[in-house]
């Protein structure tokens, strides 16, 4: 989400504020909503597959904030979408915000807890819009400018 528009932005933190997550993953680190979400929610992970990115973040957000360096971002069970050690429906927000999104988004219902929330960045592009129809139930779309994310979670959770 790191070239958000304030929509976006607004959008990141109101589900934050609302939900109050604890536990929080991402693929793909951004400079708003990582930062974000290290300084609002107890336990924050990024799956990167850039050295040199990963890196940065590390030394951006500290210690506090895990990042896994996974390079293998095309394998659908490799280690960037398919992360090693994270147990499953124990996030209770997820970004999907980097690449194979495809994947990453059928991980992360693995990894969502039932009442968790996931966001997909970019789907105004074919190809995020399409992984994103997976989710039974669509509760929000922010649009703005040339850039959308959706955000899904369980009919029965109001945030």
């Amino acid at each position: 989400m790191a070239r958000s528009d304030d929509s976006h932005k607004r959008a990141f933190i109101n589900i934050v504020k609302r939900r109050q997550p604890k536990r929080y993953l991402e693929w793909g680190s951004g400079l708003y909503s990582t930062k974000w979400a290290t300084e609002n929610i107890n336990y924050t992970i990024s799956i990167e597959h850039d050295p040199v990115w990963a890196q940065k973040v590390r030394s951006m957000y500290g210690p506090e904030h895990e990042v896994r360096l996974c390079q293998d971002t095309e394998n659908p069970v490799g280690d960037y979408v398919s992360p090693k050690n994270l147990e499953e429906a124990s996030f209770d927000l997820i970004l999907i915000d980097g690449r194979n999104r495809k994947h990453c988004n059928r991980s992360a219902r693995r990894l969502i807890k039932p009442d968790g929330v996931v966001i997909i960045h970019d789907t105004e592009r074919e190809c995020e819009y399409n992984c994103a129809m997976v989710w039974p139930y669509i509760n929000m779309a922010y649009h703005s400018n040339d850039q959308t994310i959706m955000v899904w979670f369980d009919s029965t959770v109001v945030i």
